[in-house]
């Protein structure tokens, strides 16, 4: 057989045309039919197939052979259809579009052995009767689509709905409650992670990231299916809890994310220990917008934040004006500095078995112009959010510093005075404070075995390796390391034998708790029991009744401050109180 003759054999397969043409014309069409990318058929009438591609049974996924000259072409739908197991009813209305006397274009999905394909499919009326139909895969166009959809409304590192998604969802049920009074109600939390930065700073972005990837899944474990979690940005989260009959179940998932996040996390390797501040705004119908609720729920979140201990907060109407008031002050500390509002005020620390004085610890003061003095607890948390707690720690340092110098000079003593220094989280965790630190005591002249930098418990905890290697590096200076407020943190036996600190100071809510009868001395007791077998000093805040004097010192603690034995006081009134104390003495 001449190959011609075989090629025009292998067409009359898949078309019918080559008996009312002529060869030459059946052959290109043929080619055409070959060659072309598109699923091509072309019906007759009484619905007979004429012709087809060669493409048209692979593209739409048909048995081979299915596809016939001379057959039936609604017989083909319907094994299409059983493949892909579709319901009578859209069979029925898949046939009745064969008989549409106008050209028409449908973009519809097929799921053929579990996978779903997306098709793009045309049918041209012919003059004759009988139509031609084209078939394209677009399931890839589609896919990109749809990725394209899913990118702009989710979080890409978390894969968590995003604010625009968030925002809509949440301004679907406001419309809703607003049409329908009276049906279950909505909440909306805002989330922020607490001290995310120090985390972010001291361990790297890479498991920063992973720490919110691994508080989104924590958080989405805690509220139902039908809810929603949503990330905002930076370490911020959001929750919209629809359907709600009552409003102790916002409580019940505030406590629960509370819990579940009170265990530390494991990211390659590091314990980290993280909480969540929650602010919560009800679905009320003053709300409008999307953007009022978010707001509430931001603002409670700061009130939250701002009160420490608490870990949720539900909005209310006063909260408007605390927020604003608390805006203000932080654009007043901003110039406290520069305008030499701050002062450090001295507490002196005393040795309980010789009654001498051994040093101070520095508070710092920030004297208003508007408000008066203003405490540490009221302005140190809003610098440390607002990042401006590096300028105004290093002020502390510096000044603390100097005046510690002219003390040692006025009142020499043997050993030296020493000055205790309170820092904060963010200053511990920078690269440089070591660095920042020999600077200054080379600056001022201070022997460094004389300073003291008093840290939390928190503090460590939050990056115990990244922690314990800057002490280290602190004490090969010389500068000693006290753990404050000991005992109101989570640090293990095991975690504080590596700590290389010097002395374990009790937190005044224990002491607070003795009694005139001696009871509430288990904790003390167990602390001083502690610091003794890690050979750590130990010293008592908040002493202010003798009873509470008595006890420590029954108890074998070594040293105390307190209102007992003086209030913190400003530089220029430590001299006067040195000369009373050594009378007393």
């Amino acid at each position: 057989m001449r190959p011609d003759d075989k090629n025009k054999k292998a067409g009359n397969k898949r078309t019918l045309f080559n008996k009312d043409h002529s060869d030459q014309t059946a052959e290109i069409l043929n080619i055409v039919l070959d060659n072309v990318t598109l699923g091509i058929v072309v019906v007759g009438p009484a619905y007979v197939v004429l012709a087809f591609s060669k493409q048209l049974e692979e593209l739409l996924r048909l048995p081979q052979g299915t596809v016939e000259v001379g057959r039936d072409f609604r017989e083909i739908l319907m094994v299409w259809a059983d493949t892909a197991g579709q319901t009578k009813d859209i069979l029925e209305r898949t046939i009745q579009e064969l008989d549409l006397p106008t050209p028409f274009e449908i973009e519809f999905p097929q799921t053929i052995r579990g996978r779903k394909w997306w098709y793009l499919m045309t049918q041209t009326p012919l003059p004759s009767k009988g139509f031609v139909r084209t078939y394209t895969d677009i399931t890839e166009k589609k896919k990109a689509v749809e990725q394209h959809i899913y990118d702009a409304f989710h979080d890409p590192l978390t894969g968590l709905p995003n604010r625009g998604l968030f925002m809509d969802r949440l301004q679907h049920v406001i419309t809703a409650s607003q049409r329908r009074p009276g049906t279950p109600s909505y909440a909306v939390f805002f989330l922020d992670i607490d001290r995310f930065k120090v985390i972010n700073d001291s361990l790297g972005h890479t498991i920063g990231d992973k720490l919110l990837v691994a508080v989104g899944r924590k958080v989405a474990d805690c509220i139902r299916p039908g809810d929603t979690i949503a990330r905002l940005g930076g370490d911020e989260f959001a929750i919209l809890l629809e359907n709600i009959s009552e409003p102790a179940y916002t409580v019940n998932v505030a406590d629960r994310i509370r819990e579940k996040l009170a265990r530390p996390i494991d990211i390659k390797g590091h314990e980290v220990f993280t909480s969540i501040s929650i602010g919560i705004a009800l679905g009320v119908e003053r709300y409008e917008r999307p953007e009022q609720v978010l707001r509430d729920a931001d603002i409670a979140m700061y009130e939250a934040k701002g009160r420490r201990n608490a870990s949720y907060e539900i909005f209310d109407t006063k909260m408007h004006a605390n927020i604003l008031d608390r805006m203000k002050l932080v654009a007043d500390l901003r110039g406290a500095v520069d305008h030499k509002e701050l002062t450090l005020h001295y507490q002196p620390i005393i040795d309980l078995k010789t009654q001498q004085l051994t040093g101070f610890e520095a508070l710092v003061r920030w004297n208003h112009p508007t408000r008066g003095l203003i405490y540490p607890l009221e302005f140190i948390p809003l610098a440390e959010e607002h990042g401006l707690i590096y300028q105004i720690g290093e002020w502390i340092l510096r000044e603390a510093c100097r005046e510690l110098k002219l003390l040692q000079v006025r009142h020499p003593s043997q050993p030296p005075l020493t000055m205790s220094i309170n820092i904060s989280n963010r200053q511990f965790s920078q690269q440089d404070i070591v660095g920042i630190l020999s600077g200054l005591l080379t600056e001022m002249g201070v022997d460094s075995h004389t300073v003291i930098l008093e840290i939390t418990e928190s503090m460590i905890m939050e990056n115990v390796d990244a922690a314990v290697a800057t002490m280290k590096r602190l004490r090969n200076m010389g500068i000693q390391i006290h753990i404050d407020d000991f005992g109101t943190g989570h640090s293990s036996l095991n975690y504080l034998q590596l700590f290389p600190v010097s002395a374990l100071k009790i937190d005044r809510s224990f002491i607070n708790k003795l009694t005139t009868s001696g009871d509430n001395q288990e904790i003390i007791t167990h602390i001083v029991t502690l610091a003794k077998s890690l050979n750590f000093d130990v010293i008592a805040e908040g002493v202010e009744m003798d009873y509470q004097l008595a006890s420590i010192k029954d108890l074998h603690c070594g040293y105390g401050q307190g209102f007992l034995f003086a209030r913190p006081m400003a530089f220029h009134a430590i001299d006067a109180w040195m000369h009373g104390h050594k009378r007393q003495t």
